[in-house]
């Protein structure tokens, strides 16, 4: 399609290699026309050169996201059935140094929040705004700016973004936003660095960014499922529905010790078992993760430190 609409014959021209020359036949198409479709197709060009996705909105940090070498990550995606998984991502430079692939929808939400999380408290950022001449306006705009990149939608939050955000850097250990200062006070340039400690993991089949400590809000089937069947199990045994847990477990169709790591997952801290059920969890913790770390203590300030929560 590029090359039929960047045809010179519309004009009355051909084309040799890269250079043009008058043809023989009339042109079909106004000259104002023909540059105004070329101009289209450059720019079409610039955004894939750059990063940006095709659809525009969909590529929310395009062309502002590097590694710690200097790279830049642009958009991409692959695709699982009815399934697209965006990412941003660097291009394998050899088969010994692997591409560094960053979850899209992960990143861009950590630096959305990040960002509206420090136009929004004053404290932490009137340090940054010092110099500026008027501190309580600087805040003021802050907050604003703040407020609007997060009700925006996704073509408006990306021009904020691209006005505030000089760069993104995703290093192995953590992702650092660096932010102007120009569209926040009067200052000659300079930036803050928001640095958030994140790392690259799995999380069930996929990549995810694991953000030390912080709940990911979903829901994982599996991990449900491995908490009430340990307390179904125990109900069972204590309304004597069965009498042992060999009784139990033959009645599961399974070995004593498949069963006995489980159901001490039954004393799990309320709070622990509450969060599992509304998908708050640290990233980490799976059920196969779970399974792996019985006997879990008794003690449920040493099992909040033990799954990932604080004490």
């Amino acid at each position: 399609m590029y090359r039929i609409l960047s045809g010179a014959l519309y004009v009355g021209e051909i084309q040799h290699r890269t250079r043009r020359y008058e043809g023989q036949q009339p042109a079909i198409v106004e000259c104002k026309l023909y540059d105004a479709v070329q101009a289209l197709l450059a720019a079409q060009a610039r955004k894939k050169a750059d990063g940006s996705s095709t659809n525009g909105a969909s590529a929310l940090l395009a062309g502002l996201v590097g590694d710690g070498a200097g790279s830049r990550l642009v958009s991409t995606h692959t695709a699982k059935g009815t399934k697209r998984y965006r990412y941003y991502a660097t291009p394998a430079l050899t088969a010994d140094q692997p591409p560094l692939r960053v979850p899209a929808l992960a990143l861009e939400k950590l630096v959305v929040d990040s960002v509206v999380a420090r136009l929004s408290t004053a404290e932490l950022l009137a340090p940054d705004l010092i110099d500026s001449p008027d501190l309580p306006a600087a805040l003021a705009t802050a907050a604003m700016l703040g407020t609007n990149l997060r009700r925006a939608d996704a073509a408006a939050r990306r021009e904020l973004l691209l006005n505030l955000v000089e760069k993104v850097m995703v290093t192995g250990a953590a992702v650092t936003i660096s932010i102007r200062l120009a569209p926040i006070a009067e200052v000659n340039g300079g930036t803050l660095a928001i640095v958030v400690p994140a790392e690259i993991g799995r999380r069930k089949a996929s990549l995810s960014l694991v953000v030390p400590g912080q709940a990911q809000v979903s829901p994982d089937p599996a991990l449900i499922a491995l908490v009430a069947r340990s307390r179904s199990w125990f109900e069972d045994l204590r309304h004597g529905r069965v009498a042992t847990i060999r009784e139990l477990a033959a009645r599961e169709g399974l070995g004593d010790i498949h069963v006995r790591p489980i159901l001490p997952f039954a004393f799990l801290a309320p709070d622990i078992v509450t969060a599992i059920a509304e998908g708050r969890q640290p990233a980490t913790l799976t059920a196969a993760k779970l399974k792996a770390m019985a006997p879990l203590p008794t003690s449920w300030a040493e099992q909040r430190l033990a799954l990932g929560w604080g004490a």
